[in-house]
């Protein structure tokens, strides 16, 4: 779960004086001291602004180019149609880009008994019974004695099995053999188990071609076209959708809902700020990064002096101290997701029961040779 506070904010104290706080002003602070000017801030109740391809602005963004502030410190983002109309500072920071989920289809019954092991797993389980189960009862059918596993094998072959045996050593080493085989097992499938309950009932999505794979659509705000490149040369063109600046909040609902399989494209701290008492499943890895700047009027001479002190506060870590301290964010806990056991990590389970057939097998031979001997 996130939680962001503004990059700006203003409080005012009940003897009437005004508190400013934010990352933003902490920079301007110390740009202050730095060249020696005094800040004069207008915390404007109007939209950040945006510049259109016509050339023409709204919001904050007309009012520095009409020359009624000197510059705008607000987490802008820089893009091209913004760069042609006004001059900007270094990036100070940069906001990764993520792909929110929805929480995904929960798993079935059958599932959650079988995803516990993997499809390998399974195979060499089934095959490793059936292989002794045929063994023991062949080995039985050689002897009038009687194996004191006799009701074990009866429950796996059926009523009316003549289950007898050569003798009982040769036999033993496989029984003890496949019985650890077994209690591994199940050890193993109960805590891991236990890891699916943790990590939730969902099946979770780790990236784009996943979700293509699975026929989710992709939902791109068009303001954010330009920072994840050109989606349309590499993915199909059904699998992704524009999304108007007024279809945000109705869509950032609908992604809660697992029953709408899809993503949104979406900048990390623009969905903390909405991320009050929701937890929203994003992908693990960020698309790309977002630069942030001070945007000035065209052809400032403050440009220069600033970029250059931006740059030393950057390789001091003061802005990445100060954006960490004043966003209260906290960090994003990865889900994680509980996989299948696999063959590899069992193998010396195995390597015990093939161990106790070969031992099996000598004894088996051993006895071959003491019989014929004794009979002779």
């Amino acid at each position: 779960t996130l939680s962001s506070q503004p990059a700006t904010g203003r409080k005012i104290h009940k003897n009437g004086t005004v508190e400013y706080f934010g990352s933003d002003i902490k920079i301007v602070t110390q740009l202050e001291k730095t060249f020696n000017f005094t800040k004069n801030v207008s915390i404007f109740q109007k939209k950040y602004g945006e510049v259109y391809i016509n050339g023409t602005a709204d919001y904050l963004i007309k009012d520095l180019i009409d020359g009624h502030v000197d510059f705008i410190c607000a987490w802008y983002f820089l893009n091209a149609v913004k760069a042609a109309r006004m001059d900007f500072t270094q990036p100070y920071y940069f906001i990764p880009l993520i792909v929110n989920i929805s929480p995904g289809i929960p798993y079935s019954s059958i599932e959650n008994l079988f995803r516990t092991f993997s499809s390998a797993l399974w195979v060499a389980l089934i095959l490793s019974t059936l292989m002794i189960t045929v063994i023991v009862f062949f080995i039985n059918k050689r002897t009038k004695k009687t194996f004191k596993f006799h009701q074990i094998l009866i429950i796996i072959l059926g009523e009316g099995t003549d289950c007898k045996f050569w003798s009982k050593s040769s036999l033993r080493p496989i029984i003890v053999s496949f019985a650890i085989l077994c209690v591994t097992l199940r050890a193993a499938y109960v805590s891991k188990m236990f890891d699916y309950f943790r990590s939730g009932d969902t099946k979770i999505v780790r990236s784009l071609k996943e979700m293509q794979e699975r026929k989710l659509k992709l939902f791109i705000p068009e303001y954010l076209t330009t920072y994840v490149g050109d989606f349309d040369t590499i993915y199909e063109k059904k699998f992704i959708r524009n999304l108007t600046i007024e279809q945000h909040d109705e869509y950032l609902k609908k992604i809660r809902d697992r029953n709408f399989q899809a993503g949104i494209i979406f900048p990390l701290d623009d969905l903390a700020r909405k991320n009050k008492n929701h937890t929203y499943y994003i992908l693990p890895e960020p698309l790309s990064y977002i630069p942030i700047v001070m945007y000035f009027k065209k052809n400032s001479y403050l440009i220069k002096p600033f970029s250059d002190k931006i740059q030393i506060m950057l390789s001091a870590g003061l802005i990445d101290y100060w954006i960490k301290i004043e966003k209260n964010c906290k960090d994003i806990k990865p889900q994680k997701e509980a996989k299948p056991m696999s063959l590899e990590q069992l193998s010396a389970s195995f390597y015990i029961c093939i161990c106790g057939l070969l031992l099996a097998t000598v004894c088996f031979i051993c006895e071959l040779i003491n019989h014929k001997i004794n009979k002779n």
